[in-house]
């Protein structure tokens, strides 16, 4: 069996709802001219998303807590934009939202990330 085989003989990815999802296509590389918003963007899970989706040629903003790590995540990936805000504060989501709509020209997608849950088992969030 070659690899053209094996590749073919593959199950293909599936999100949770079992439906197919591309995977490794360009679009899911190239992301070029897209504006993405991260909040929770300057540790974890959030920070990942920044540098990777700034590697993959989006144009990123970002909202954290704290100002230092808004600082230190707009230095160490060059091009991200940050806003010192608190998402579980219903005051603080409009005047961000605007912060980083007028710096990124717009926003394409919104990534959810920030959370004041913790740890959570993924079961009982599904």
């Amino acid at each position: 069996m070659d690899n053209q085989d094996t590749k073919h003989n593959s199950a293909p990815a599936r999100d949770l709802a079992g439906r197919r999802v591309a995977t490794g296509g360009t679009a899911t590389r190239d992301l070029a001219g897209r504006r993405v918003v991260v909040t929770g963007g300057t540790a974890g899970l959030g920070r990942a998303l920044v540098d990777e989706l700034t590697a993959r040629g989006a144009q990123v903003g970002f909202v954290a807590r704290g100002r230092s790590g808004v600082t230190d995540t707009e230095r160490a990936v060059p091009g991200s934009v940050g806003v010192v805000a608190d998402v579980s504060r219903q005051d603080d989501i409009h005047p961000a939202a605007l912060q980083l709509t007028g710096r990124l020209g717009g926003v394409d997608v919104l990534i959810n990330n920030a959370s004041s849950l913790g740890p959570v088992p993924l079961r009982p969030l599904a």
